[in-house]
């Protein structure tokens, strides 16, 4: 995978998330850090890093919460509690593990990297790419945006099909020591990308983490965050999003057997 390595490496680099090193000096680890961190940005007396924890980095440039509703505790019918949450913890997840690599030959998951090398259909992509995405799940504008209507379209796409072909996963993780029972880590401000809805930053782009589960008013157990669902549903234009929609043109009666 050096040559996937060396690509991203290079386009961060261009792209001004890395700094303007040749990319054979830049480190895979380096690589990782400029694609997703938990951070602090404080330094104690010994310089030693402290204070509050945010995320950075360019996935969150890239691929924002656009929809409060597919980031809410109690979650709906058709989106899981935390949905957003849950993607970027298990893409940070992924990161986490590679960088603790024990193995030289050690590599990230085919759909990771295409959210690293940036082909996800999201609020950056080319206009045609991102027309051909929404207008066939019904979620096309005039303009052709990416918004929140089409990233909670992508999002159902994404669930059917991950119920159908994906084994489902779950491993218990923690980025950090987790003090108490609930951890709302924030975006840092400058990460926040500029196509964010004011009344989401307002309300707070949160990733949670948390070593208890979560009950509605009713007293129903509706989130179990110190569980991640390893391959979690998207709600950006993934390959297999584009592929579950491109079989479902060609043939519709092929899209309840897959």
């Amino acid at each position: 995978m050096s040559l996937i390595h060396d690509l991203i490496k290079m386009k961060y680099v261009n792209e001004g998330y890395l700094p303007n090193y040749p990319y054979h000096l830049i480190s895979d680890d380096e690589m990782c850090d400029a694609f997703i961190r938990l951070t602090q940005d404080d330094i104690d007396k010994n310089g030693n890093p402290t204070g509050t924890y945010t995320y950075k980095g360019y996935f969150f440039m890239m691929y924002p919460l656009l929809d409060l509703e597919l980031n809410h505790e109690d979650g709906s019918d058709e989106i899981e509690p935390m949905a957003y949450s849950n993607l970027v913890k298990a893409i940070h997840y992924h990161i986490y593990s590679f960088k603790n690599r024990t193995a030289d030959h050690a590599i990230l998951p085919d759909w990771i990297y295409s959210y690293m090398l940036g082909p996800v259909i999201s609020v950056s992509s080319p206009i045609p790419d991102i027309h051909d995405v929404i207008e066939p799940i019904d979620a096309d504008n005039e303009d052709d945006f990416f918004e929140g209507y089409q990233s909670i379209a992508c999002y159902k796409v994404s669930r059917d099909w991950n119920h159908r072909v994906v084994h489902k996963e779950e491993a218990r993780f923690f980025p950090l020591r987790l003090n108490n029972t609930k951890v709302d880590i924030l975006l840092h401000p400058e990460w926040l990308a500029p196509q964010i809805d004011e009344s989401i930053i307002e309300d707070g782009v949160i990733i949670r983490y948390t070593g208890d589960g979560l009950a509605n008013d009713k007293g129903q157990m509706v989130y179990t965050p110190n569980l991640i669902n390893l391959r979690p549903p998207t709600m950006f234009g993934e390959p297999h999003v584009v592929k579950a929609i491109r079989i479902s043109m060609l043939d519709p009666m092929m899209e309840s057997i897959i």
